[in-house]
């Protein structure tokens, strides 16, 4: 399977943020210079991510993901090592019209960056 290029204008779109380690800061550093509608949920955050969401004044959540959490959402980012949660998601995403990027895991994306 092979992606076709494309830009995404992200005005009034709500990104979603699964993770809170070293490669959500990654997606999350890149997301942020389009727009600031973004939301992170994670159960723990690497202190750089920590330090970014401060900083930017974003929505945080200290938890694990819930069936559902996508649903007002434009864009998720599944930014975890666990692969089944990243099928979950991904699963889910179709049901809301939701683009999902599973980090590694092209099988479970819409899009890739």
């Amino acid at each position: 399977m092979s992606y076709f290029p494309a830009f995404l204008k992200l005005d009034n779109k709500k990104i979603l943020i699964v993770g809170g380690g070293y490669i959500a800061y990654e997606k999350l550093d890149h997301l942020l210079d389009f727009t600031h509608d973004s939301k992170v949920i994670a159960p723990e955050l690497s202190e750089q991510m920590q330090e970014r969401i401060t900083k930017e004044g974003l929505v945080f959540e200290k938890r694990k993901y819930v069936t559902g959490d996508i649903a007002a959402f434009a864009v998720v980012i599944v930014a975890v090592d666990d692969i089944p949660l990243q099928a979950e998601i991904f699963k889910e995403s179709k049901e809301y019209n939701c683009l999902c990027n599973s980090v590694d895991s092209v099988d479970y994306c819409d899009f890739i960056f």
